[in-house]
């Protein structure tokens, strides 16, 4: 899925986002998709290696920020798989993602404690799903902005959620690079005088991949 699409708003139009992020799954097993999701963020820091704190503008993400983001959303999951299943229609409350990946401080994390943090709650999550009966799976939690919504949907949101925002990661690490060899490139030569002004990258919102809330 290409994450330079204009932005989805969960709260304005929730039917989109919810399409949208059904997209980026298709048709695949949810829990297969989300058990896949651990060894491609090891391998995405493993990768990015000291570009993983870059962040391609100011006011974007970076790639460790991205996967706060991802963990975020999982600790929420949890939350709300739980609910859904164990309460009769919860109220679901719902999350602030620039604010908690900025408050959490995520770009200083220590990126081997947030992925062993995602791989312990990914794990006991998918196998909660894979133990519960049609029954339970159909059951409805109320999302305070979207409304109804069944531990089914919430589960396959956040299968399609990782492969966005995947997505976005991977994309925000080509821009870190792209611009680090830009300013080596563009660097004065021994001896040349000047500072030369190194063009801006084309705008890429961290928006541009929709957020759980």
């Amino acid at each position: 899925m290409d994450t330079q699409d204009q932005a989805v708003d969960p709260i304005a139009d929730p039917d989109r986002y919810r399409r949208y992020l059904l997209a980026a799954l298709g048709d695949d097993d949810p829990a297969v998709a989300q058990t896949t999701t651990i060894a491609a963020l090891r391998e995405l820091v493993a990768e990015a290696g000291d570009a993983l704190r870059g962040r391609p503008r100011p006011t974007e993400w970076s790639v460790l920020e991205c996967i706060g983001h991802i963990v975020d959303g999982e600790v929420v999951a949890a939350a709300r798989y739980r609910w859904i299943v164990a309460q009769d229609e919860p109220e679901l409350v719902g999350y602030d993602q620039d604010r908690w990946v900025a408050r959490l401080h995520h770009v200083e994390a220590d990126p081997d404690s947030l992925l062993d943090l995602f791989a312990a709650l990914r794990t006991v999550n998918v196998q909660l799903w894979r133990r519960l009966p049609p029954q339970d799976r159909a059951r409805i939690g109320m999302h305070r902005e979207r409304g109804p919504e069944s531990y089914e949907l919430t589960f396959r949101l956040i299968a399609g959620h990782d492969r966005v925002h995947l997505a976005q990661a991977r994309d925000t690490l080509a821009a870190v690079r792209s611009s680090d060899g830009d300013r080596r490139s563009l660097a004065p030569r021994s001896g040349s005088g000047g500072h030369p002004t190194i063009g801006s990258l084309t705008p890429r919102s961290r928006a541009t991949s929709t957020a759980l809330s």
